[in-house]
């Protein structure tokens, strides 16, 4: 079997679920935007639980308490569960959640806000603004929700790897060295022509 392997980013595929984002969440649930926009003081914080981002957050932690004495932050790993969405709804109907959960499912947080436990950053002087700025109008607007607020803020991007087997694009009348497929729609389309001729019982 001939596997290839295609790097593209987040963009590129137009793939919600590749980016990693920030959200905040107010304590005890409920949405508080007011009390959040105005509130100073040490706040906490849960990491992703790998490696590199868990040394990546103690490195931040330390970097900002030492500049920030009077604001200092409370760094730990999103608690154990059979996932990360699990501890974090578990959190929100316990009211136990942080201020800010970094490397969230962009695909959980409708639930959590519908929920009430994210905090709308628009609500926030110059939070949308700052958020499109930050990471460019036509990409922020993907983190928006149907009504154009933001409960996400996103913080990095990470490729999105794609293997393929070549015998089977071939088998279905792909070109296995330029498939076409760099699109969504034509993603989707050539995953169905996989399909349809009997190359495979699934694509993706």
């Amino acid at each position: 079997m001939n596997i290839t392997r295609r790097t593209f980013t987040a963009g590129a595929l137009a793939v919600p679920l590749a980016a990693t984002t920030l959200a905040a969440c107010g304590n005890g649930g409920g949405g508080g935007s007011g009390d959040a926009a105005s509130a100073r003081g040490p706040i906490t914080i849960w990491l992703s639980n790998n490696e590199q981002e868990v040394a990546w957050g103690k490195a931040m932690v330390e970097a900002w308490n030492t500049d920030h004495p009077d604001e200092k932050i409370t760094a730990q790993e999103i608690p154990a569960g059979q996932s990360s969405e699990e501890a974090i709804t578990a959190a929100i109907t316990a009211g136990t959640t942080p201020d800010l959960i970094f490397n969230i499912s962009t695909a959980a947080a409708p639930g959590w806000a519908k929920q009430g436990g994210l905090v709308d950053l628009s609500t926030i002087e110059d939070g949308a603004s700052y958020i499109e700025e930050r990471t460019g109008a036509d990409v922020a607007k993907g983190y928006a929700d149907a009504d154009g607020k933001y409960y996400l803020l996103p913080w990095k991007s990470n490729p999105v790897m794609i293997m393929f087997n070549k015998d089977l694009f071939t088998k279905a009348g792909l070109d296995p060295e330029n498939p076409g497929m760099n699109s969504f729609d034509s993603f989707l389309e050539g995953a169905r022509k996989i399909v349809d001729s009997g190359a495979a019982p699934a694509a993706i």
